[in-house]
């Protein structure tokens, strides 16, 4: 995908995004925010939406924002599964995320395809960063590998988005794991149970996999620090230590295969 040199030009002026020491609780996105099964047969994706999760778990929080104040960037008051997945099959095109059968959709995908849609769709963003330990040759990369929970958690609050990679793992030696596939899913609250009570170390996702189930539901997820050890990417050619790297637990539906999903990557999106 070509850079803008008008995206070039404003990330020079964008400001950092503040985190705090410990985040607030926020769960005013859970209830607002659709949870689209990127499988259902009404929303017409590509291949059955088997490599989709990338553009609805985005296309989910272009709807909340949509009806909190962004109006142009997704049908809100009238929201269907045929209009929804209209717009995620536009995001997974070519022209934003690249999504396809065989490789789905990649962090640079992602980045590049919210900042193009959102310059076609005349909004401007404060802010939009990514963390992980994927390749990425965007300018939105810190380069930062080991995705911050506080940097995530800060990130949800206003008006905002959070999209969350899942890789899925297999042990393959002794402390040794290897990603044999990635999932996005969308991050709509966080520092609370199912029953509301605080919990610093659960995540709320939005998951658009057909293992969630078809109706909306909040999975209450609950981050792990993973044992010391090693993790390999799916071609085995890069590896990183576990230290700082979160296991996902609780409600989380385990893909078919996994010994677990790990927190690979983060990116946040701050609107102004």
């Amino acid at each position: 995908m070509r850079k803008s040199h008008g995206l070039w030009l404003f990330l020079l002026a964008m400001p950092a995004l503040a985190t705090d020491t410990i985040p607030a609780p926020v769960i005013d996105k859970v209830r607002d925010t659709p949870d689209l099964m990127q499988s259902l047969p009404a929303a017409g994706l590509p291949d059955g939406g088997v490599a989709h999760c990338g553009p609805v778990a985005v296309s989910n929080s272009l709807v909340w924002l949509a009806r909190h104040g962004y109006p142009r960037l997704a049908p809100a008051a009238d929201l269907t599964p045929v209009n929804q997945g209209a717009l995620a099959r536009l995001l997974g095109e070519r022209s934003y995320m690249h999504t396809t059968y065989q490789d789905g959709t990649s962090v640079d995908g992602v980045l590049y395809g919210v900042a193009r849609y959102l310059t076609d769709h005349a909004q401007r963003f404060e802010y939009l960063g990514y963390q992980g330990w994927d390749t990425s040759s965007s300018p939105y990369d810190t380069g930062i590998k080991v995705p911050d929970l506080a940097w995530i958690k800060s990130g949800l609050r206003g008006k905002s988005a959070v999209w969350l990679k899942i890789g899925w793992y297999r042990q393959t030696a002794p402390s040794e794991w290897q990603k044999f596939a990635g999932h996005w899913v969308t991050l709509v609250g966080h520092g609370v149970d199912e029953r509301g009570h605080a919990a610093a170390d659960m995540l709320i996702v939005h998951d658009p996999a057909p293992r969630s189930g078809e109706r909306l539901s909040s999975d209450y997820v609950q981050v792990i620090p993973l044992e010391a050890g090693t993790l390999r990417s799916s071609s085995g050619s890069r590896s990183i230590a576990t230290t700082g790297f979160f296991r996902l637990a609780g409600g989380l539906k385990i893909k078919d295969g996994a010994d677990f999903g790990a927190l690979d990557a983060a990116v946040v999106l701050k609107l102004q």
